[in-house]
């Protein structure tokens, strides 16, 4: 009767140490199969992801040599780069030389970059009706050279450089970058209480060449400003460069959230 009990019991010890093993290996398998799985997954994403960005990323080499016509990515004008670049898509402008823009370049729901080979190259606008408008979810960031708006007239809201688009809330960056305030506003955004506008200078300088009036920026709506080590040589405040802030009876700036004051009581 004992020896009866005991081989029971051992058999299903052993039963028991066959089921776990059995349950062990199926579970390396589960975790094998989903290592397997999320390598699978990973690598169609990048693999997506890289296709994407192929189609949207595009980048330019912009020299006054060069002809608009050509098949190559090297081509005289940003207006032409940014034609060749599709909504949603990164439009690299590696600028050579100074570049005139001579024209209205639309830039939609794009992302522009122009980029400076040295700090003293300019990008000028040549007009009061030439520059860039810029679409609703569009963002523009200037890097080194010298970005210049145009002499001539007087200032108004369609002659600035980087112009406003309807119901728009645009992104415009400098970076390592002199702005010289010709007779024109560097920037007039935003078009009514709704849009929002973001507004960054870092490392940058302002100076000014034109007799009128003209502003950094001119904006209707709420904007975001960040200034970061910037150098100012026109002569004025630089919240006096900015239009558009709307304050309370105390002073209080009630449309505007920057790292400068611009309480009417600032120092």
């Amino acid at each position: 009767m004992s020896n009866g009990l005991e081989t029971l019991i051992s058999k299903a010890e052993q039963l028991t140490s066959a089921v776990e093993n059995h349950a062990s290996d199926i579970q390396t398998q589960m975790s094998n199969m989903k290592s397997q799985q999320t390598t699978a997954i990973t690598e169609l994403n990048n693999a997506v992801n890289t296709a994407i960005s192929t189609q949207l990323k595009k980048e330019f080499y912009i020299n006054a040599v060069n002809d608009d016509d050509s098949v190559t990515n090297h081509v005289k004008s940003i207006a032409e780069a940014v034609r060749r670049t599709p909504e949603h898509g990164r439009c690299i402008c590696k600028v050579e030389g100074s570049t005139i823009v001579d024209e209205l370049i639309y830039v939609g729901d794009k992302h522009l970059e122009i980029i400076f080979s040295n700090y003293t190259d300019e990008l000028i606008q040549a007009t009061p009706a030439a520059g860039f408008r810029i679409a609703p979810h569009a963002s523009i960031a200037v890097i080194k050279g010298v970005a210049r708006t145009a002499l001539g007239g007087q200032p108004t809201d369609y002659s600035a450089f980087f112009k406003r688009q309807v119901m728009s809330s645009p992104i415009l960056r400098f970076y390592e970058t002199e702005i010289k305030l010709g007779d024109h506003d560097l920037a007039a955004l935003g078009s009514d209480a709704n849009t929002k506008i973001e507004f960054v200078m870092s490392k940058s300088k302002i100076s000014k060449i034109g007799t009128e009036n003209s502003h950094l920026l001119r904006f209707n709506g709420c904007a975001s400003i960040v200034i970061n080590g910037l150098r100012n040589e026109v002569g004025v405040a630089f919240v006096d460069l900015i239009s558009g802030v709307i304050r309370s009876r105390a002073g209080i700036p009630l449309n505007i959230v920057s790292n400068v004051d611009f309480s009417s009581t600032a120092a």
